[in-house]
């Protein structure tokens, strides 16, 4: 299972439906990894929300969880940059993913792991949420 951004900063913010996203980590099969990218913007959504623990909890968590961090690869970076000209900001495409959305993106197509997101834009571009597969269990 690849882990998004999204999916992070809702269990780590105590978002409502932080339980439901554990409770899917948890059951996953098969590793929890994540792009070095979307690490990264994680931990920039973080600090931009202003608690100064933010980004030191973040890095418990990926180590609790034994969250496999993925370097991003040229193979990925062609792949993202497809994804962002079709999907991305300023493309005329509903999806409308950001730069960073791109790095997790580029990992579950290079993978075919399901990618777990919070939201409808990466809905949009056709990807499947592994949150569907949990529930639909």
């Amino acid at each position: 299972m690849i882990l998004e951004t999204s999916a992070l900063i809702c269990v780590l913010t105590e978002e409502p439906e932080a339980e439901l996203y554990i409770r899917c980590m948890v059951s996953a099969i098969e590793p929890l990894t994540m792009s070095t990218g979307s690490f990264l913007e994680t931990s920039n959504v973080l600090e931009r929300k202003g608690n100064q623990n933010a980004v030191a909890e973040l890095d418990i968590f990926i180590a609790r969880a034994k969250i496999l961090l993925l370097p991003f690869t040229e193979s990925q970076a062609r792949i993202a940059r497809d994804c962002f000209r079709q999907f991305g900001k300023g493309s005329g495409h509903p999806a409308q993913l950001n730069f960073g959305d791109c790095f997790a993106l580029a990992l579950s197509l290079e993978t075919g792991e399901p990618l777990l997101y919070k939201g409808d834009d990466f809905r949009w571009a056709g990807v499947r949420n592994a949150l569907d597969d949990f529930i639909a269990r």
